[in-house]
């Protein structure tokens, strides 16, 4: 019998990902504008940014893709918690692998960030074997009716079942460095990594 192939589309855009997780190390202090984590204002009288200044020292840190608009850095040491917000430039995307810039003007800091991507994909040798599944039967069900006569009619129910798979894992390395400058001189650095991996299917039965 023919086998039937099923492929999984995957992206690999490192926006896809939404946030990558590291270190962000600062060597020299610097002034950001940050999210203004604004109290109850009956108000509203709360600026949505406020001006920071990040310190010396080692961060953990999460940079955060998933708005269009915006690109949040996020920033924890001991009780210092900030977010340093970043305007995105109008269609700017972070490459699978090469360099980028973000000028100063562009996101609405006083600092430039120069980067690099690298992104690397391997796959596992193929694999075959039984995994759990649902599928749906009929079943015939009755019930008193309001005539004194039954009624009866079909109804759905998700059973439990197997079905024979192969597939292999696909898993993506995504890594992102990142430096902030200012007049020619760095002020800090992230390093971070994403990995992922996800199934993809070559054969499925059908669940029984």
């Amino acid at each position: 019998m023919k086998k039937i192939v099923f492929f999984l589309s995957v992206c690999f855009a490192l926006v896809s990902c939404k946030e990558i997780s590291g270190s962000f190390i600062v060597t020299k202090d610097f002034k950001a504008q940050a999210k203004n984590n604004c109290g109850w204002d009956p108000f509203g009288h709360c600026e949505p940014l406020k001006e920071v200044t990040i310190q010396p020292g080692n961060y953990n840190s999460k940079i955060n893709f998933s708005s269009k608009d915006l690109i949040r850095i996020e920033l924890k040491a001991n009780k210092i918690t900030e977010t340093i917000i970043l305007k995105r430039p109008l269609n700017f995307e972070f490459p699978l692998n090469g360099s980028f810039l973000l000028l100063a003007k562009d996101i609405h800091q006083d600092f430039d960030i120069k980067g690099s991507v690298n992104t690397t994909v391997s796959n596992s040798p193929n694999r075959r074997e039984y995994e759990s599944c649902t599928y749906t039967v009929n079943d015939y069900v009755c019930y008193p009716g309001g005539n004194g006569h039954p009624q009866c009619s079909y109804q759905p129910r998700q059973v439990w079942g197997y079905r024979l798979v192969e597939y292999y894992l696909r898993t993506t390395a995504q890594n992102l460095a990142a430096f902030l400058i200012q007049a020619n001189e760095d002020l800090a650095r992230f390093e971070g990594q994403k990995i992922d991996s996800e199934k993809i299917y070559l054969f499925q039965s059908f669940c029984r």
